[in-house]
């Protein structure tokens, strides 16, 4: 009821006064949008993924040499985004796929995100589905 009617009565100063404890600073948006895309790919990645014919999955395993094609996480002590993507999983609800995940990477992965999101920008958006190709030339 507070923050209602802090926010519609324009006294917001109240929420600062009663949750002194939120006054950490947020992410920048370039931050937050970042996570959004690296999801974001890894999403259009699972679910071409999933797919392709058993020989293809198999080829794309092979060559990254892994036992499953999966995202990840990122460094929960040393990169913001772990909070940022907890609490889009968690709190929002969005990317169910991942709820059950552990998205503590426990190593730093941004480097390696950075460079996916690169090589997936030179593919056509209105192509949805990556085809083994791509999908190696991404993760790779």
């Amino acid at each position: 009821m507070l923050i209602r009617q802090a926010i519609t009565s324009g006294n917001t100063w109240a929420l600062d006064a009663e949750y002194s404890f939120l006054n950490e600073e947020e992410p920048p948006k370039e931050q937050v949008d970042k996570v959004w895309d690296i999801l974001s790919l890894w999403r259009r990645i699972q679910t071409s993924f999933e797919k392709l014919p058993d020989d293809d999955k198999r080829r794309v395993l092979d060559k990254t040499n892994t036992q499953e094609l999966c995202f990840d996480g990122f460094d929960g002590n040393n990169e913001g985004e772990y909070s940022i993507a907890t609490f889009i999983v968690e709190y929002m609800h969005r990317f169910e796929e991942l709820k059950d995940k552990d998205l503590n990477s426990h190593c730093t992965t941004m480097d390696k995100y950075e460079k996916m999101l690169t090589k997936a920008s030179r593919i056509p958006n209105e192509t949805y589905d990556l085809s083994v190709e791509q999908i190696l030339d991404i993760v790779e």
